[in-house]
């Protein structure tokens, strides 16, 4: 079993090796990189998006840190396009916005006015932590995907925080929701 200066120094390397977040949570003994995210915090280490690792923060530059967090969060008021949306789903504040999307897209679209709906809409991020979460029996398969394919699930994987698997799952999902009924 490590310490916690060896978890941390073993993120560190691994992070400086160019593994992802998820394999660097796995590898240090956590289930999640936001597991993992809130034991550097912890042991304080912050994510340096640049560097694309974490860094420590001191007492003394710890004030420092909070106004460039202060000043990063002014920037993104005033319409700095440069907002990393993984950091965005750390916020508890937009997590209860995906959340809620529906019935706020629902608000939105009415002007107010609530209709009931007889057929649920597809909501991604409820998808999402379904297949996140499985308590259910499951299956394991193997599936050969073109390169090009595979490729951009790669990207979408990286770019939502999404894993394979429920990359895969919703996907199914979706399209035999769409396409089921026209068979």
């Amino acid at each position: 079993m490590m310490t916690n200066e060896e978890k941390v120094t073993k993120a560190i390397e691994l992070y400086a090796q160019g593994l992802d977040a998820e394999e660097v949570a796995c590898k240090v003994g956590y289930s999640s990189s936001r597991s993992l995210s809130r034991f550097m915090r912890n042991m304080n280490y912050m994510f340096d998006n640049r560097l694309k690792n974490y860094v420590l923060i001191d007492d003394e530059s710890k004030g420092k840190t909070t106004e460039t967090v202060n000043n990063k969060k002014t920037q993104e008021n005033k319409g700095d396009k440069n907002i990393d949306p993984l950091e965005l789903l750390e916020k508890p504040e937009v997590l209860s916005a995906l959340q809620h999307s529906d019935k706020l897209l629902n608000l939105i679209n009415t002007g107010g006015i609530e209709e009931p709906k007889e057929d649920s809409s597809y909501s991604f991020w409820r998808k999402a932590q379904d297949f996140a979460f499985m308590r259910k029996a499951s299956f394991t398969t193997t599936v050969r995907l073109p390169v090009e394919l595979n490729e951009r699930v790669d990207k979408f994987k990286e770019s939502s925080n999404l894993t394979q698997t429920q990359i895969i799952c919703m996907s199914l999902d979706y399209f035999i929701n769409a396409f089921e009924e026209k068979l």
